[in-house]
Order: C-alpha cells, then sequence, then structure tokens
C-alpha cells in the first residue's frame, strides 16, 4: 500500500467515525482530492 492509499483510508476511517453522509475521493497523478460532504 502506498502512501496516497494509506491516506484514503484513513480518510475513509473519519469517515466513518464522524458518520458523514458520503466521501467523495477523485484524484489525478499530479494530486489527489478529497471532498467530505457532512451529514444533514
Amino acid at each position: 500500500m502506498d502512501l496516497p492509499e494509506k491516506i484514503i483510508a484513513g480518510i475513509k476511517e473519519l469517515a466513518k467515525e464522524y458518520n458523514v453522509q458520503k466521501v467523495v475521493l477523485f484524484g489525478s497523478r499530479a494530486r489527489d482530492g478529497v471532498t467530505i460532504y457532512e451529514k444533514v
């Protein structure tokens, strides 16, 4: 597992912990982007 995968896995765990509605992960070779939507 490379570093970006570890970061994404960590974010997914945080999303579970904070009970967000959905987590959108998107990335490219240049950079990875993450958007977390809070549960309403």
